[in-house]
Protein backbone atom coordinates (compact mmCIF):
# COMPACT_ATOMS: atom_id res chain seq x y z
CA UNK A 1 0.00 0.00 0.00
CA UNK A 2 1.53 3.28 -1.13
CA UNK A 3 0.03 5.27 1.75
CA UNK A 4 1.58 2.87 4.27
CA UNK A 5 4.98 3.02 2.61
CA UNK A 6 4.96 6.79 2.31
CA UNK A 7 3.80 7.37 5.90
CA UNK A 8 5.82 4.62 7.54
CA UNK A 9 8.51 6.24 9.71
CA UNK A 10 10.81 3.23 9.19
CA UNK A 11 11.38 2.30 5.57
CA UNK A 12 14.23 -0.12 4.94
CA UNK A 13 14.56 -1.83 1.55
CA UNK A 14 17.25 -4.48 1.09
CA UNK A 15 18.94 -3.13 4.19
CA UNK A 16 19.03 0.46 2.89
CA UNK A 17 17.33 2.99 5.17
CA UNK A 18 14.98 5.33 3.27
CA UNK A 19 13.65 6.93 6.48
CA UNK A 20 15.72 10.11 6.15
CA UNK A 21 14.33 11.00 2.72
CA UNK A 22 11.28 13.09 1.92
CA UNK A 23 8.05 11.44 0.78
CA UNK A 24 8.64 12.63 -2.78
CA UNK A 25 12.15 11.16 -2.84
CA UNK A 26 10.89 7.88 -1.39
CA UNK A 27 8.16 7.70 -4.02
CA UNK A 28 10.57 8.52 -6.86
CA UNK A 29 13.21 6.04 -5.66
CA UNK A 30 10.80 3.20 -5.06
CA UNK A 31 8.96 3.86 -8.33
CA UNK A 32 12.24 3.83 -10.26
CA UNK A 33 13.23 0.57 -8.54
CA UNK A 34 9.90 -1.10 -9.36
CA UNK A 35 9.98 0.03 -12.98
CA UNK A 36 13.61 -0.95 -13.50
CA UNK A 37 13.14 -4.41 -12.00
CA UNK A 38 9.79 -5.03 -13.69
CA UNK A 39 11.02 -3.98 -17.12
CA UNK A 40 14.20 -6.03 -16.78
CA UNK A 41 12.21 -9.09 -15.67
CA UNK A 42 9.69 -8.66 -18.51
CA UNK A 43 12.44 -8.21 -21.10
CA UNK A 44 14.38 -11.28 -19.97
CA UNK A 45 11.28 -13.45 -19.67
CA UNK A 46 10.07 -12.44 -23.12
CA UNK A 47 13.55 -13.09 -24.54
CA UNK A 48 13.66 -16.57 -23.00
CA UNK A 49 10.13 -17.61 -23.98
CA UNK A 50 10.50 -16.39 -27.56
CA UNK A 51 13.58 -18.53 -28.13
CA UNK A 52 12.74 -21.02 -30.91
CA UNK A 53 11.60 -24.39 -29.55
CA UNK A 54 11.52 -23.14 -25.94
CA UNK A 55 9.36 -25.46 -23.86
CA UNK A 56 10.85 -25.46 -20.37
CA UNK A 57 8.14 -23.37 -18.68
CA UNK A 58 8.24 -25.52 -15.55
CA UNK A 59 11.98 -25.05 -15.13
CA UNK A 60 11.69 -21.31 -15.71
CA UNK A 61 8.93 -21.11 -13.08
CA UNK A 62 10.92 -23.16 -10.58
CA UNK A 63 14.05 -21.03 -11.05
CA UNK A 64 12.01 -17.82 -10.71
CA UNK A 65 10.38 -19.10 -7.51
CA UNK A 66 13.71 -20.18 -6.02
CA UNK A 67 15.20 -16.79 -6.89
CA UNK A 68 12.30 -15.03 -5.13
CA UNK A 69 12.81 -17.24 -2.07
CA UNK A 70 16.55 -16.56 -2.02
CA UNK A 71 15.98 -12.79 -2.29
CA UNK A 72 13.46 -12.98 0.56
CA UNK A 73 15.86 -14.90 2.79
CA UNK A 74 18.73 -12.52 2.00
CA UNK A 75 16.61 -9.46 2.76
CA UNK A 76 15.36 -10.92 6.04
CA UNK A 77 18.94 -11.74 7.05
CA UNK A 78 20.14 -8.26 6.02
CA UNK A 79 17.41 -6.53 8.02
CA UNK A 80 17.63 -8.96 10.97
CA UNK A 81 13.89 -9.69 10.59
CA UNK A 82 14.04 -13.40 11.35
CA UNK A 83 10.78 -13.89 13.27
CA UNK A 84 7.91 -15.38 11.25
CA UNK A 85 4.71 -13.35 11.60
CA UNK A 86 2.12 -16.02 10.71
CA UNK A 87 1.54 -19.77 10.79
CA UNK A 88 3.87 -21.80 8.57
CA UNK A 89 0.90 -23.56 6.95
CA UNK A 90 -0.39 -20.20 5.68
CA UNK A 91 3.00 -19.45 4.11
CA UNK A 92 2.99 -22.91 2.48
CA UNK A 93 -0.50 -22.40 1.02
CA UNK A 94 0.39 -18.95 -0.26
CA UNK A 95 3.60 -20.28 -1.81
CA UNK A 96 1.80 -23.13 -3.57
CA UNK A 97 -0.88 -20.84 -4.97
CA UNK A 98 1.73 -18.33 -6.10
CA UNK A 99 3.77 -21.10 -7.74
CA UNK A 100 0.63 -22.42 -9.46
CA UNK A 101 -0.32 -18.95 -10.69
CA UNK A 102 3.17 -18.38 -12.07
CA UNK A 103 3.24 -21.78 -13.73
CA UNK A 104 -0.13 -21.31 -15.47
CA UNK A 105 0.90 -17.81 -16.49
CA UNK A 106 4.15 -19.07 -17.97
CA UNK A 107 2.36 -21.90 -19.80
CA UNK A 108 0.01 -19.33 -21.28
CA UNK A 109 2.95 -17.56 -22.94
CA UNK A 110 3.01 -20.37 -25.49
CA UNK A 111 -0.48 -19.30 -26.62
CA UNK A 112 -0.82 -15.56 -26.01
CA UNK A 113 1.37 -12.53 -26.45
CA UNK A 114 3.33 -11.19 -23.49
CA UNK A 115 1.34 -7.95 -23.73
CA UNK A 116 -1.94 -9.83 -23.42
CA UNK A 117 -0.56 -11.69 -20.41
CA UNK A 118 0.34 -8.42 -18.68
CA UNK A 119 -3.10 -6.95 -19.34
CA UNK A 120 -4.80 -9.97 -17.78
CA UNK A 121 -2.39 -10.06 -14.84
CA UNK A 122 -3.26 -6.44 -14.15
CA UNK A 123 -6.85 -7.53 -13.60
CA UNK A 124 -5.93 -9.31 -10.34
CA UNK A 125 -7.64 -6.48 -8.49
CA UNK A 126 -11.04 -7.83 -9.58
CA UNK A 127 -10.92 -11.19 -7.74
CA UNK A 128 -9.13 -9.55 -4.82
CA UNK A 129 -12.01 -7.09 -4.42
CA UNK A 130 -14.61 -9.85 -4.76
CA UNK A 131 -12.90 -12.06 -2.16
CA UNK A 132 -12.43 -9.04 0.10
CA UNK A 133 -16.16 -8.28 -0.05
CA UNK A 134 -17.30 -11.88 0.45
CA UNK A 135 -14.78 -13.21 2.96
CA UNK A 136 -13.71 -10.09 4.84
CA UNK A 137 -16.80 -7.89 4.51
CA UNK A 138 -14.69 -5.09 3.02
CA UNK A 139 -16.37 -2.15 1.38
CA UNK A 140 -14.84 -0.06 -1.37
CA UNK A 141 -15.38 3.53 -2.41
CA UNK A 142 -17.31 4.50 -5.52
CA UNK A 143 -14.03 5.61 -7.08
CA UNK A 144 -12.55 2.13 -6.56
CA UNK A 145 -15.60 0.50 -8.19
CA UNK A 146 -15.40 2.93 -11.12
CA UNK A 147 -11.68 2.18 -11.47
CA UNK A 148 -12.38 -1.55 -11.65
CA UNK A 149 -15.14 -1.03 -14.22
CA UNK A 150 -12.75 1.04 -16.33
CA UNK A 151 -10.13 -1.70 -15.98
CA UNK A 152 -12.63 -4.34 -17.13
CA UNK A 153 -13.70 -2.17 -20.07
CA UNK A 154 -10.05 -1.66 -21.05
CA UNK A 155 -9.34 -5.39 -20.86
CA UNK A 156 -12.40 -6.18 -22.98
CA UNK A 157 -11.42 -3.61 -25.62
CA UNK A 158 -7.80 -4.78 -25.63
CA UNK A 159 -8.86 -8.42 -25.96
CA UNK A 160 -11.23 -7.64 -28.82
CA UNK A 161 -8.46 -5.76 -30.63
CA UNK A 162 -5.96 -8.56 -29.99
CA UNK A 163 -8.42 -11.24 -31.13
CA UNK A 164 -9.01 -9.32 -34.38
CA UNK A 165 -5.28 -9.39 -35.05
CA UNK A 166 -5.20 -13.12 -34.27
CA UNK A 167 -8.09 -13.80 -36.68
CA UNK A 168 -6.31 -11.93 -39.47
CA UNK A 169 -3.10 -13.79 -38.69
CA UNK A 170 -4.93 -17.16 -38.70
CA UNK A 171 -6.70 -16.40 -41.99
CA UNK A 172 -3.40 -15.66 -43.67
CA UNK A 173 -2.02 -19.10 -42.79
CA UNK A 174 -2.61 -22.19 -44.86
CA UNK A 175 -4.04 -25.21 -43.07
CA UNK A 176 -3.17 -28.81 -43.85
CA UNK A 177 -5.90 -31.14 -42.58
CA UNK A 178 -4.35 -34.37 -43.87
Amino acid sequence: NVAFIMNNPELVVFGYDFTKYSKATKLAGLTAGVLCCSLSFAYLQEKVTRTPSFSQYELMTLLTTLTFALCGVLERMQTQDLVRKGPLVDYAKLSLFTLGGMLFTNWSLAHISYTTRIVFKSSKVIPVMIVGMIMQGRRYSKLEYVSVLMLVAGIVLFTLGDSGDKILEDESQEYDFT
